[in-house]
């Protein structure tokens, strides 16, 4: 059980730092953070980057009467397990890091108007609300922005 003001600085540090980053992490949390970081109801940057990485799942959802002293939030138990083969590879990590920062709120800072019409057309990605944008989608969008630079 960590400290829930601070749960979003620990999740970084402890699994997108390379750096004894564990292979599974069961982790006491409030149930909003857990579901920004799955990417519910949307993808955020943090969800974009820890999914290459990991699998996330909620477990067990808690009573807040199961806590003493009481909670003023919902809280679950959230499994993190690291992918045996991360969907972006450690080379492409800087890339793909920079290209959801510049990309999640505007798709025009990375890709042209013909660009974007192009991925609506052969990826069949809609576009039409980036919000809804899923997890794959995003590394498809990825994928194609590597091949045509």
């Amino acid at each position: 059980n960590i400290p829930f003001y601070i749960t979003t600085k620990i999740i970084k540090k402890l699994l997108l730092e390379e750096l004894n980053s564990p292979t599974d992490m069961w982790l006491v949390m409030e149930k909003g953070s857990a579901k920004r970081f799955m990417g519910i109801p949307r993808e955020s940057k943090l969800s974009l980057l820890l999914k290459t990485k990991f699998d996330i799942k909620i477990v067990h959802y808690f009573n807040r009467e199961d806590f003493h002293p009481m909670p003023s939030v919902d809280c679950v138990l959230v499994y993190f397990k690291r992918k045996y083969k991360y969907d972006i590879s450690k080379d492409e990590w800087n890339e793909y890091t920079s290209f959801i920062s510049k990309s999640i709120n505007n798709l025009r800072d990375v890709f042209t108007k013909n660009q974007i019409h192009a991925v609506i057309k052969y990826l069949g990605i809609n576009l039409n609300n980036i919000s809804e944008v899923s997890y794959n989608d995003w590394i498809q969008l990825f994928r194609y922005k590597q091949k045509i630079d």
